[in-house]
């Protein structure tokens, strides 16, 4: 009786920290798309980029860098420099 006791509580414990690692993933992931990576604007990796400050953001709903207020531009825009 005991020992399925702290079975079911080991268990309880177990999926707590499952929900708790994916949960912080899935944080990490939209703070990564909000605040871009660093990079040059070379590759096809990215929808937006800053030419002030070099970061690349792979979503298009923000207008203004994150880091230093400059106007992003489209990966397309980025082809004819």
């Amino acid at each position: 009786m005991e020992k399925e006791k702290l079975k079911k509580e080991k268990e309880e414990k177990e999926e707590k920290i499952k929900i708790l690692k994916q949960e912080e993933e899935k944080r990490a992931f939209e703070e990564k798309l909000q605040n871009g990576v660093k990079g040059k604007g070379e590759k096809d990796n990215y929808k937006k980029f800053c030419k002030g400050c070099f970061i690349e953001y792979e979503i298009d709903t923000i207008d203004k860098c994150k880091h230093c207020n400059t106007v992003l531009i489209t990966r397309e825009v980025t082809k004819f420099f």
